[in-house]
């Protein structure tokens, strides 16, 4: 396949997970990404556990 013309782009799978979404020919394509991959790609945060996660420390720090 030639992704030449592809789109590239990052969306929430079935279970809110990020996952990497190839839009090609009128078809989308979904990838799943590591945790890993998803710090890599600066995306943590589009992990719903991760962002709870964040979002209880943020309370628990002092302001």
């Amino acid at each position: 396949m030639n992704l030449k013309n592809a789109q590239f782009f990052v969306k929430h799978g079935d279970a809110g997970e990020a996952v990497l979404a190839i839009r090609h020919g009128g078809v989308e394509y979904h990838v799943d990404l590591t945790p890993d991959q998803r710090r890599a790609l600066g995306l943590s945060l589009l992990d719903p556990t991760t962002a709870e996660q964040a979002a209880d420390e943020a309370e628990k720090s002092p302001s």
